[in-house]
């Protein structure tokens, strides 16, 4: 399940990147939020960007300490125009916290009915 969640992120990312459409809801959601470690890290980089009253929530983390990956999902509010320029600024104050870490997010919009 780690590996698929990974290889749908990194297709969602080669789609923005190409055709400049972000991907969402393509499948399914890996965590090991279960671990104290992990966890540690979720809470940092949580109290880190939820600052931003743009960005609405944070979820599907999960961290592959052997490949120093970290990927989660941002929420952002629709206020927001630029979510590729807000995806590039939360990488750069997630990477302030965890400079040797690689950075996934993928940005995900607040829809309702």
């Amino acid at each position: 399940m780690n590996e698929l969640d990974t290889l749908e992120r990194n297709i969602a990312n080669q789609v923005y990147e190409r055709y400049n459409i972000f991907l969402t809801g393509i499948g399914i959601y890996t965590k090991n939020t279960e671990n104290t470690f992990v966890q540690s890290i979720q809470t940092k980089i949580r109290q880190k960007i939820v600052q931003d009253p743009l960005i609405k929530n944070m979820h599907g983390f999960y961290i592959d300490p052997s490949k120093k990956k970290i990927q989660f999902d941002v929420v952002l509010d629709f206020k927001e125009k630029d979510a590729n320029k807000k995806r590039n600024e939360i990488i750069k104050q997630v990477k302030t916290l965890f400079p040797d870490y690689f950075i996934n997010v993928t940005i995900d919009r607040e829809i309702s009915d």
